[in-house]
Formats: C-alpha cells, structure tokens, sequence
C-alpha cells in the first residue's frame, strides 16, 4: 500500500499524542460527516475538503465553529485556511487541544480554601485548609478526606477568576475518593461584598 506525506504527518501526530487524538478524532469524524453529510468511512486522513468533498472555505469555517465548541478548542483564521485535508482538520484539533490543556495546567495553580466535613459516626471535627493547588496539597487534602470517614464531604472553593476548566480538573483528580465514600464538592466562589463567599 502506497502512503502519502499525509499518511505519514497524521501517523506521527498520533505517536506523539495518541490518548488525545483517539478521544478527539471520532469526535471530528462524526461532526464532520455530520455536516458534509458523507459517510464516516469516507474520512480518512488524506481527503481532500476541495477536491473530494467539494467543500468551500465557508462550509469549512462553519464547520469548524461546530468543532471548536464540541472540542472546546480555539483555531485561528489562519490554520483554518492552510487545512486542505480530513488529516489536517484532526491535526489541528488535536494541537489546538493540547495547548488548551497546557494553558489549563498553567492556570492551574490557584489559591483555594477547602473545608471536610467528617461523615456520620466520626469523632473528627471539621478541618478547613488554605493553600495553593499543588500535588502535596492534592496529597493532604485526600488524607483529611479519607480519615473523615464514609459520608464525609470535601468541599473545596476556587477564586472567581479561575477558569472555570480548573474546579472541573480539580474535582476529576479528586474523583477517586468517591469510592471510598467521599462526597466531593468543587465549585468557584462567589463575589460578594469585599470578599469571596461561599
């Protein structure tokens, strides 16, 4: 089987990233098909959007808009008009992904304030803690968490000006407690007078 340039970019992209590009390009492949109206089994990473699909760059921006809201990703007016394939447009998805998520790492390390409440039947009291978000305090708070018992909650407070992907990434790193029985709670707080609220 003879492989193209194409062939052989998309196939390193996905060494490089493949647990991205294996969520995102079913993603892209089904809004894709979806909006030109071709069969899924048509995409693959060599077809053209000219001159197999006979797309417009105006369907293909439209398109991509859909993308973008679907993958919560950003791309700019200027990649959107160099992609020429289904390869390109997965690609680039993934790319535009994996800098998000590096900006969300980035954005990451916030000040929060978290509260245990222990579960029924514990002779704990409530713990509240401060700090940066970081691997250790991820550490401390699982330990007070899992010493509070079966029925504790977690509930941990993000400044307003976090974005909001990091309590949703906070509380993904923290799901695991919910096996041994802690209710987690993790939610940006609200601006009140003077100060954040509960």
């Amino acid at each position: 089987m003879h492989r193209t340039s194409a062939d052989a970019t998309w196939t390193a992209g996905r060494q490089e990233s493949i647990g991205l590009h294996e969520r995102l390009e079913p993603v892209v492949r089904r809004i894709v098909a979806d909006g030109f109206r071709v069969p899924e089994a048509r995409l693959h990473p060599h077809v053209s959007f000219d001159r197999d699909l006979s797309v417009d760059p105006v369907r293909l921006t439209e398109l991509v808009v859909k993308l973008e809201r679907s993958c919560e990703v950003t791309l700019s007016d200027l990649t959107i008009d160099r992609m020429r394939t289904y390869g390109d447009l997965v690609e680039r998805v993934v790319e535009a992904r994996r800098r998000a998520d590096r900006d969300l790492d980035a954005r990451a390390n916030v000040f929060l304030r978290a509260m245990v409440v222990p579960g029924p039947g514990s002779h704990r009291g409530t713990m509240t803690r401060s700090g940066w978000w970081s691997p250790y305090a991820k550490a401390i708070l699982v330990d007070d968490a899992r010493h509070a018992g079966v029925g504790a909650t977690l509930t941990i407070m993000v400044p307003p000006s976090a974005p909001l992907g990091v309590a949703e990434r906070i509380a993904r790193e923290l799901a695991d407690l919910t096996h041994v029985g802690v209710h987690i709670d993790v939610r940006h707080a609200r601006v009140g007078r003077g100060r954040a609220v509960v």
